[in-house]
């Protein structure tokens, strides 16, 4: 009797953790995306055109840095979490893993912000950037190289996010989300107005950082890991053996920040950096839903691992289902309410006056796009089924900025994110399909079993 019951005692546990996980990160979320609106609201308001452009456009450069650590942190998610479900668990084991890719991650953060920090003084910023004012060309290049240096060392840190999620404790990392989110509108509030441009841009990611590090600290504490004795063979060994999977997430996270950050900079390029900050304020209307969205994701993903290490696919088919239906509900409602109500809320809420709704009904079909995506995504990559997503989503890395840029001269701001939307589209239908292969198949492998 207890043999029987046990598998759906499983599954009962991992929808309590995912549910759980799901309603803290949507809560921190709801916090995020409030302290957000009130930053973005004070800075439009505090900073000039530009500079607010300048601080929009910086923003995408956190996807960038994020995936300088080559998908050890996807990888060492999986990892963990696969132990973490195995009936005879090491505790060790699980540690020495843990801190080996923590020391990797450590050494190439640091000599990456040394090398690219290096390289970045060399780049014309101003000119990238295409700002306008020369009074600002000095404090956007001073700000870039502050924000890149940063971000790298950002790297070793932001590891608690695998962790937390490995272990599907999805509600405790979501206290720091909400640190962090405070941290940020604490900075904006009393700093945007003392601070220079420049500096205050760099205090904004110091704060960042100092979230992810008290993250990391408590997650390593809450374990109650002893430090193991490392050296550089047992490190090397442990990356080696996490490379084959992690290269291609790293492989995949290069190219989807390509696909869905790079925008801003493209907006820039064919207009102008004080066009560029509307069209993010459009953007950060719409990414919103996606950001909701993504954070009800999230705990499935090792969610998905663990169900898949047990054998539990019909678990694994109905939280798919749901995620389906969820995604269909938010982006059809919210896609709606958007087109109709977005000038009356950005007027509100940044004090400026954007009427184009032809460019909030193309974020709207690519952030609608963008979630179904994700929904097909966050189970593959669970499984470690990553390959044909590299090759798929890395065609359209390379179609995106020619074809988007190509749209957006021709067509304006608009045009750039129907070229999001025209290279994203293959990736959305290969998901979909990959998926239903491997469920239809393992339903024909439990029936002939």
């Amino acid at each position: 009797m207890t043999e029987l019951s046990s598998p759906n005692s499983t599954s009962a546990q991992r929808t309590r953790n995912v549910l759980s996980g799901s309603a803290a990160l949507f809560g921190a979320r709801v916090f995020g995306i409030v302290a957000s609106l009130v930053s973005v609201g004070i800075l439009t308001r505090t900073l000039g055109r530009e500079e607010f452009g300048l601080w929009s456009v910086i923003g995408a450069f956190v996807g960038f840095a994020g995936n300088f650590d080559f998908g050890l942190g996807q990888g060492l998610k999986n990892k963990l979490a696969a132990l973490a479900a195995r009936e005879k668990r090491d505790p060790a084991l699980e540690g020495e893993l843990f801190f080996s890719v923590l020391a990797f991650l450590v050494v190439i953060a640091i000599v990456s912000a040394v090398l690219i920090g290096g390289l970045s003084v060399l780049v014309p910023w101003a000119q990238v950037l295409s700002v306008k004012n020369p009074a600002l060309e000095g404090p956007a290049h001073a700000a870039v190289i502050a924000v890149v240096v940063l971000l790298l060392l950002n790297l070793p840190l932001n590891l608690n996010l695998a962790g937390f999620l490995a272990y599907q404790e999805a509600a405790k990392r979501s206290l720091f989300d909400v640190l962090q989110s405070a941290l940020l509108l604490l900075g904006v509030v009393f700093l945007a107005p003392l601070l220079s441009i420049q500096n205050f841009i760099a205090v904004y990611y110091v704060l960042f950082n100092l979230a992810a590090l008290t993250a990391l600290v408590v997650f390593i504490h809450q374990r109650g890991w002893s430090l193991p004795r490392l050296n550089l063979a047992r490190i090397w060994s442990t990356v080696k053996d996490l490379a084959g999977s992690s290269v291609q997430f790293w492989l995949l996270g290069v190219a989807a920040i390509a696909l869905f950050t790079t925008d801003p900079i493209i907006a820039a390029r064919v207009t102008d950096l004080g066009t560029a900050g509307d069209f993010s304020i459009l953007q950060k209307l719409v990414v919103l839903l996606i950001g909701i969205h993504f954070t009800v994701l999230t705990p499935l993903w090792s969610a998905y691992t663990h169900a898949a290490e047990n054998r539990d696919w019909a678990w694994i088919e109905r939280s798919l289902k749901r995620s389906i239906t969820l995604t269909v509900l938010l982006f059809g409602i919210g896609g709606i309410l958007a087109i109709l109500l977005y000038s009356p809320i950005l007027h509100l809420w940044t004090g400026r006056t954007i009427n184009n709704t032809p460019l909030v009904i193309a974020f709207a079909f690519w952030a609608a796009l963008y979630a179904w995506i994700n929904c097909f995504s966050v189970l593959l990559n669970g499984l470690n089924t990553i390959r044909i997503q590299v090759v798929v989503i890395t065609f359209g890395a390379i179609v995106h900025i020619p074809m988007s840029y190509f749209l957006g001269e021709a067509f304006g701001v608009k045009g750039v994110i129907w070229g999001s939307v025209f290279s994203i589209l293959p990736i959305a239908i290969s998901n979909t399909f990959q998926v239903k292969k491997i469920i239809d198949g393992k339903k024909v492998a439990a029936n002939y079993a």
